[in-house]
Parts: structure tokens; sequence; C-alpha cells
């Protein structure tokens, strides 16, 4: 009976070790399953981040050139300003000479 007792003592142990071995290696499982899905979120989000930093320097780029051309078309707007000015000063100074010389 004491060594029937102690090998189904040593049989229950070994039972409980394997069951623990088994939790283990389904939590060990679980934990790498887990690890993976985050390490697969962060790299969608690291990609989707990337394309907006892309999109973003585009639309900068773009507001860029659309900045350059109303700036061009401004300064072209003020010259022509600049010479019908001129011009109205320059017949305003033929008109007072014609004036003038009645």
């Amino acid at each position: 009976p004491r060594i029937k007792n102690l090998l189904n003592g040593a049989a229950s142990d070994a039972e409980r070790s394997s069951a623990r071995m088994q939790r283990f290696m389904e939590r060990q499982t679980q934990a790498a399953r887990q690890t993976t899905q985050a390490a697969s979120s962060a790299a969608t989000a690291a990609s989707v981040h990337a394309q907006m930093v892309e999109k973003n320097a585009q639309a900068h780029e773009r507001m860029a050139r659309e900045v350059e051309k109303t700036r061009q078309r401004m300064e072209a707007l003020s010259q022509k300003m600049r010479d019908e000015q001129a011009q109205t000063m320059a017949l305003a100074e033929a008109q007072d000479k014609a004036a003038a010389a009645f």
C-alpha cells in the first residue's frame, strides 16, 4: 500500500505538472499570437502614417505651387497697373499741354 500510495501520489503530481505545462504552453501560444497581431497592427499603422505623410507633403507642394502662381499673377497685375498709371499720367500731361496751347 505504501508504494502504491507513493506511485499514485507521483502520478497525481505528474498529472498536475502536465496540466500546468499545458496551460503554460497555451498562455505562451496566446501571448505569441497577440504579439504577432500587435506587430501587424503596428506595421499597418506605420504604413497608414507613411501614406498620410506622403499625401500631406504632396498637398504642401501643390499649395506652394499655387501660392507661387498667385504671387506671379499679383506681380503681373501690379506691373500692369503701374504701366497704366504711367500711361494715364502721360495722357494727362499731353492733355494739359493741349489745353494750354488753346
